[in-house]
């Protein structure tokens, strides 16, 4: 069984707005669901089959940005490292 709660981004007036651009996915994926005390829940059946890896995950708004950050600053390296190469070239 499916719930939807269809609504509506409302700005500080009151006034409909358009929604907010999504910071990160996730992708489902299979796994168990087990209670307090350790006990597998029956979930019911996975309409299709988990073909996600442990690394599929988005992450948290921070991981991502730190990551984001991490591979500004490899291209920037990159960029200086070959601009270096370049110079050294020229002499």
């Amino acid at each position: 069984m499916l719930y939807l709660a269809p609504s509506t981004w409302r700005g500080a007036n009151g006034e409909a707005i358009a929604a907010p651009k999504a910071i990160a996915y996730g992708k489902p994926t299979a796994g168990s669901i087990v209670d307090s005390e350790g006990v597998s829940e029956h979930t019911g059946k996975s309409i299709k089959e988990d073909k996600t890896d442990d690394e599929s995950d988005a992450g948290t708004p921070a991981e991502i940005k730190a990551e984001k950050i991490e591979e500004k600053a490899e291209k920037k390296a990159e960029k200086a490292q070959k601009k270096a190469g370049q110079a050294g070239a020229g002499q």
